[in-house]
């Protein structure tokens, strides 16, 4: 066939084939989960690349995710931290959430003896990732 014989009717096609190629990316996209770590503060996520113990007062670490709500999800996550003698320390978790579910908040225990340095925190959903972050978890002035 000949390009300059496609018509009005061809050109037709081809831009709503386009048009719906382009949807079914948007779809996708909107169905990959997608999170943040920080610290939960007033029932938000405070995004920060340091965190300050001030006085006796211990900051609520962890991450949420936003998930599609279309079908069950496999949440991994791991925490590699300052160990004795320079060593890091690799903490590991997992869930398995249901569908119904629309957001997931994994607190990540923190204590005043809690180690300072760069702590990574990294989270796949589906063996996909989705947070991959360093934190520096510092004291600060009382």
């Amino acid at each position: 066939m000949n390009p300059g014989s496609l018509g009005s009717g061809g050109l037709r096609w081809c831009a709503g084939s386009l048009v719906l190629a382009a949807l079914g990316c948007t779809r996708l996209e909107d169905r990959s989960a997608s999170g943040v770590v920080g610290i939960f503060f007033g029932g938000q996520v405070q995004e920060l690349t340091e965190i300050e113990f001030r006085s006796e007062r211990v900051p609520s670490l962890g991450f949420r995710l936003a998930l599609p709500g279309d079908t069950t999800h496999r949440v991994r996550w791991e925490i590699t931290r300052p160990g004795p003698l320079g060593r890091r320390v690799v903490e590991q978790g997992s869930s398995d959430l249901s569908g119904e579910r629309a957001t997931y908040d994994q607190p990540i225990a923190l204590s005043q003896e809690s180690p300072r340095g760069t702590w990574n925190v990294r989270v796949t959903v589906d063996e996909l990732l989705v947070i991959d972050r360093a934190l520096v978890i510092r004291s600060g002035s009382p």
